[in-house]
């Protein structure tokens, strides 16, 4: 069985050495989310769908391993927050993993007790664009200077996780996935927010960041869960 966190830590090694060269510092970690009761390695071998979330940055610190988050000791501050998904970020990517793991378009449709175990037991991919920790915000113009300098780790990354649900939270991740991941000219364009990958079955789609703070959670889904039912019309059949 292929262990693809072990993989990403080879990689982050010489990710970091190239980060530190350059004067940017150690880097956070990421990759597939652990889970507390099974090998995350086995469970994301053999899922159907394999969704990941391109995200910007987190103000953690340097040299967080986001893979972590929800196998953290219950006398960790932050164990019940995350893996009852009760912060607006998390909450958000709980919901759209469940949405995209069971064709889920509709909020109202959503137990959100569900989507909270499905955040706990469905495997996940979790990518930082800029591995360097920041603040609370960072200007797309930062994201793209670092998106452009380590763009070969980040397809690296990628291609050792295989993913076939590529979620973009951001405008710089999706122009990243569209124009560097992939050609656009090369994908079918369901509409302005989805891009597909026929000849390898895979999915692209933009999402707002997770932590915008204007819209509700049901406005924020619904918002992503359109476009992906719109694709869903033209391929009921995906990843079935």
């Amino acid at each position: 069985m292929k262990n693809y966190n072990e993989q990403l830590d080879e990689l982050f090694k010489e990710w970091e050495a190239q980060s530190i060269a350059n004067g940017d510092g150690v880097i956070s970690k990421d990759g597939l989310m652990r889970k507390l009761h099974a090998d995350v390695n086995e469970l994301w071998e053999k899922s159907v769908k394999k969704v990941m979330f391109l995200v910007k940055d987190q103000p953690n610190g340097g040299g967080d391993d986001t893979r972590n988050w929800l196998v953290l000791p219950d006398e960790h501050p932050w164990a019940k927050r995350n893996r009852e998904a009760s912060s607006v970020f998390l909450k958000r990517l709980a919901l759209l993993l469940y949405g995209f793991t069971y064709n889920v378009t509709d909020f109202g449709a959503i137990d959100e007790k569900e989507a909270v175990k499905c955040f706990n037991e469905v495997p996940f991919a979790f990518i930082e664009t800029k591995k360097q920790s920041g603040g609370t915000s960072v200007k797309d113009k930062v994201m793209d200077i670092y998106i452009n300098k380590y763009k070969d780790f980040l397809l690296k990354e990628i291609a050792i996780l295989e993913p076939n649900i590529i979620v973009c939270c951001g405008g710089p991740q999706y122009n990243f996935a569209l124009n560097t991941l992939y050609k656009k000219e090369d994908l079918e364009c369901i509409d302005q927010n989805v891009y597909f990958d026929k000849t390898k079955n895979v999915l692209v789609i933009y999402s707002p960041h997770p932590r915008i703070q204007k819209i509700s959670h049901a406005k924020f889904y619904e918002w992503v869960m359109w476009h992906y039912e719109q694709f869903l019309k033209k391929y009921p059949d995906f990843l079935k």
